[in-house]
């Protein structure tokens, strides 16, 4: 990197990009280009995944990737970012999109004619505004440049009107009114992209977190009022979480697919993590949440002194298939774990670390079966048939013998007999396996071997404690 070459920013593909989402940026680019040219009006492209994996995170990557190249070609195309779910309050998504394009070309806006134009939208939006339901005082403010208490005086003056009575002719004149204003800002968004020779691209983040009904208002004022040739909108959703809300509104026999249709013309989806990426991840946040390096952070460094504890924080993060979100959520949990307020040294046990690692994603990825642990009532058979169950792609004879040498057993009532036969039944021991080669594969797993503590139950109560703040 140059000494005149800016660094990269916190949301750049360079710093960020753990999953190598760059290429699907570029492939995603290129399609829109491609596609805007076989379409009517606006190009509306719906980019699935489910909740928490990375939506929001490659959406702003990408716009930063975009705004800095355009920095030295004009012929990247505009970005524009905006989050539904921040105007849900609102309840007028039609303004939410207005501002957002204002803003955004308003910083970007050069010349004259562009400026000129984008005055044209804006006194178009004034007018619309009028006719307008539920508009915030903020939005108020900012179109009309009235404050709160002027909106308030205007306010009492319409109502002051309401006794009046209405001829039909008045209704019908505001129905035109509210009509040819519409029209107006329509042939005002045309004018404002008509010279440009790449579409803008509009991303819209969050829509499936929203009010059913402003969701739904949404998608049809992008479909009625921003049908502008030279737009192009991303929507970053939850394609499942959406269908709910039109279900909401709609009911249970609503067709969402072929509903759906008539707003998005193509549905991608964000590529799924592989292994690769996922490790990438769990070293960011390993660095991030247990690897303090500062002499004065509480946080211990117990779960890296321990190398063979890496095979859980790699491996089973992947392997429950967890979202970027929870897989945070699970590392914020584990430096809660291993943080202390004073002084301490010495690692923890190798059987206790892998232990607090397991049920720390457990909490994250199934609740229910965290609590059987927690509840300190889980037989033997229970705990190697949960552990037989669970999408492990390897290693599971050695997180079946890891996690039994924290298996609650306080009254020393399961004999060697009785814990080599489960073993066997559930497959984790050979039948060919004698008693004294099986006491020797448990005596080498942790510091003390079985029934030592602290055991499963009052590790999990630990974590729920972190979540309860209960003492």
């Amino acid at each position: 990197m140059s000494a005149t070459t800016p660094p990269p920013s916190d949301h750049s593909f360079e710093t960020t990009d753990a999953f190598g989402w760059s290429g699907f940026a570029a492939k995603l680019e290129s399609f829109l280009l491609t596609d805007t040219e076989f379409v009517d009006g606006s190009l509306v492209v719906s980019l699935n995944a489910p909740f928490g994996s990375g939506k929001t995170t490659f959406l702003r990557m990408w716009k930063d990737q975009l705004d800095s190249r355009r920095q030295s070609d004009a012929d990247v195309p505009m970005c524009i970012l905006l989050n539904a779910w921040e105007d849900d309050y609102s309840g007028d998504p039609f303004l939410s999109l207005v501002d957002a394009i204002e803003k955004e070309l308003s910083e970007r806006a050069t010349d004259k004619k562009t400026e000129g134009r984008l005055d044209s939208v804006k006194e178009a939006t004034r007018d619309l505004g009028w006719f307008m339901v539920g508009m915030a005082n903020s939005a108020v403010s900012h179109w009309t440049g009235l404050n709160a208490a002027t909106a308030g005086e205007l306010a009492e003056a319409k109502k002051a009107d309401r006794g009046k009575e209405l001829s039909r002719p008045d209704i019908l004149t505001l129905f035109q009114s509210r009509k040819g204003a519409l029209q107006r800002l329509k042939s005002a968004l045309r004018s404002l992209f008509d010279d440009n020779t790449r579409p803008v691209f509009v991303l819209v983040d969050e829509l499936d977190r929203c009010r059913p009904d402003f969701a739904i208002q949404y998608l049809e004022t992008i479909k009625h009022v921003f049908d502008v040739e030279g737009l192009a909108f991303v929507l970053a959703v939850d394609l499942q979480q959406l269908e709910n809300s039109a279900r909401a509104l709609f009911g249970d026999r609503l067709n969402f697919p072929e509903y759906y249709r008539k707003f998005a013309h193509r549905n991608i989806r964000l590529p799924s993590p592989d292994k690769a990426g996922i490790r990438n991840l769990v070293t960011r946040y390993t660095n991030r949440y247990l690897d303090d390096p500062t002499p004065e952070s509480s946080r211990r460094k117990s779960l890296l002194n321990i190398q063979q504890v890496r095979r859980g924080l790699t491996e089973l993060p992947y392997d429950f298939r967890l979202t970027p979100r929870q897989i945070q959520e699970g590392f914020r949990i584990l430096g809660h774990m291993t943080s202390a307020r004073e002084k301490k040294t010495g690692d923890l046990f190798y059987h206790i670390a892998t232990a607090v690692i397991f049920l720390s994603f457990l909490s994250v990825w199934k609740p229910e079966l965290f609590h059987e642990f927690q509840s300190g009532n889980i037989s033997l058979d229970r705990l190697l048939e949960i552990i037989s169950k669970l999408p492990i792609s390897k290693n599971r004879d050695w997180w079946a013998i890891v996690l039994f040498t924290s298996f609650d057993n306080d009254d020393k009532k399961l004999k060697i007999e009785e814990i080599h036969k489960a073993f066997v039944n559930h497959g984790f021991v050979s039948k060919e396996t004698t008693l004294e080669e099986f006491q020797q594969q448990l005596r080498s797993f942790g510091a003390g071997g079985f029934g030592e503590g602290p055991f499963l139950s009052e590790l999990a109560r630990k974590i729920q404690e972190i979540e309860t703040f209960a003492q």
